[in-house]
């Protein structure tokens, strides 16, 4: 896996190097709309969302979606329509409100990547039912993450939203 390039400041006494790290990410449910949040600690070039239903029997479904970024912004949003047959990238998803996004059950894993402007993973965090299954790929899923290899040092929550 090729690191991201740090941010360099250098200062006449002092330097400091830094990359983008994600702060916090999270789902919400407003009827039949789900929106995502992620907060970066620099503004970002690219962002996604991998979802999968972990807590389902398999083959369980899944699907990615890219948060807009315009480069400058640290809080980033995608605000998807829930529960469509046919969904649409970016626009929305097979998962419903509160069926899946939010339930209280907790059958929803996320993976939150954020990239650089030279397209190299800056971090990446996944949190939710069993962030496990949805990194090693336990479980037989419908469609896989993209370049799944990333997510092997992915940072791990459980139980959140």
């Amino acid at each position: 896996m090729r690191l991201a390039p740090v941010v360099c400041i250098v200062l006449p006494i002092v330097s400091a190097c830094e990359s983008a790290e994600i702060v916090s990410a999270g789902v919400s449910c407003d009827g039949d709309v789900a929106t995502f949040a992620l907060e970066t600690s620099l503004p970002v070039e690219f962002a996604t969302v991998y979802s999968q239903e972990t807590g389902n029997p398999t083959p369980q479904y899944a699907d990615e979606h890219e948060l807009p970024t315009d480069g400058e912004s640290r809080t980033l949003e995608l605000t998807l329509e829930t529960g469509d047959a046919s969904p649409n990238p970016n626009r929305s998803t097979l998962f419903s409100c509160p069926g899946h996004h939010g339930a209280p059950e907790g059958i929803m894993t996320y993976a939150y990547r954020i990239y650089d402007g030279d397209g190299v993973l800056a971090d990446c965090l996944v949190q939710g039912h069993d962030p496990a299954a949805l990194i090693d790929g336990t479980n037989e899923r419908v469609s896989e993450p993209p370049d799944a290899a990333e997510l092997a040092d992915c940072r791990e929550l459980f139980g959140t939203y």
